[in-house]
C-alpha cells in the first residue's frame, strides 16, 4: 500500500511536533523559556500563511524543534533563518533574518 509523500510528510511533522512539545516543556520546568526568545533558528518544516510549521534550534546545549507561526503571519519557506521573537503559549512567533 503506498501512502504517498503527503501522508509521509504528515505523519513526520506530527512526530517532530510532539518532540518539539517534549522539548518546551522541558524547558519551561527548567525556567528556560527566556533562551527561546531572540534565538535564531532555521525552518524545518514551511510555515504556511497564517498556519503553523515547525522550526529547529538550539537552546543552551540542547538542539530541539518547537512549532511556529510567522510573526507577520505571511508563509515562510523550508530552510529559511529565523528569529524567535516571542513565543504563545508553546509555540514560537518567528520573523526571517533579510
Amino acid at each position: 500500500m503506498d501512502f504517498g509523500a503527503t501522508t509521509y510528510g504528515a505523519v513526520l511533522a506530527l512526530l517532530l511536533l510532539g518532540t518539539g512539545a517534549a522539548a518546551y516543556a522541558a524547558f519551561v520546568r527548567e525556567g528556560k523559556t527566556g533562551l527561546i526568545v531572540g534565538a535564531i533558528a532555521h525552518v524545518a518544516v514551511a510555515i504556511p500563511d497564517g498556519g503553523v510549521g515547525l522550526i529547529a534550534l538550539v537552546v543552551g546545549s540542547r538542539r530541539t524543534t518547537l512549532p511556529a507561526r510567522s510573526w507577520e503571519g505571511r508563509g515562510i519557506p523550508r530552510s529559511t533563518e529565523v528569529v524567535v521573537i516571542d513565543m504563545q503559549g508553546r509555540i514560537a512567533l518567528v520573523s526571517p533574518i533579510h
